[in-house]
């Protein structure tokens, strides 16, 4: 089996999908690394020096790559359910939880990270909001289309991990 984490970024796809798949005794896949490492340079250098339509194929590419995987959790990149067919191959090839939660939230994790977040960068705390809150309602449509939807904002880590582990394993 696998498990696609999806969401915002700041929603803790990357966390919880290390602990989720430590849980489980499952392989941890994050597709922001795979594509890092494939390129030979980070996000945001791909993002400033490629754009964002190079960053998307690389993404697709990456997504694409864990078809053949067994056992593993795998935490895409907040864009990834949006482009192409992703979404679809994702449902096909595993279990897809949407990690739900609100712009405030996300706003409050992403701020003291921003700068290091192409997308991001540079934005003040009502730019970030705007954009963040903009970006939601675009993305939604696509996120709605994962098999569970799991709300992030007031619970913690670990009830967060018994929900998606009660889910995923009744």
């Amino acid at each position: 089996m696998k498990i696609y984490l999806i969401g915002m970024p700041g929603s803790g796809k990357s966390t919880l999908g290390n602990l989720l798949a430590l849980e489980l005794g499952y392989e941890y896949v994050d597709t922001d690394g795979l594509i890092e490492h494939s390129q030979g340079m980070t996000i945001e250098h791909i993002f400033s020096h490629h754009g964002e339509n190079y960053f998307r194929q690389c993404e697709h590419e990456a997504l694409q790559s864990t078809v053949g995987l067994k056992n593993t959790v795998i935490s895409t990149g907040g864009g990834t359910p949006c482009f192409y067919n992703n979404m679809e191959i994702i449902n096909a090839n595993g279990i897809s939880v949407y990690l739900e939660v609100s712009t405030p939230t996300l706003c409050d994790r992403l701020f003291s990270e921003h700068s290091h977040r192409p997308m991001l960068k540079g934005k003040s705390k009502e730019e970030l909001y705007r954009f963040v809150e903009e970006k939601r309602k675009e993305r939604e449509w696509f996120y709605k289309k994962a098999h569970y939807t799991v709300r992030g904002d007031d619970i913690t880590v670990k009830n967060i991990l018994t929900e998606i582990k009660d889910r995923l394993l009744m």
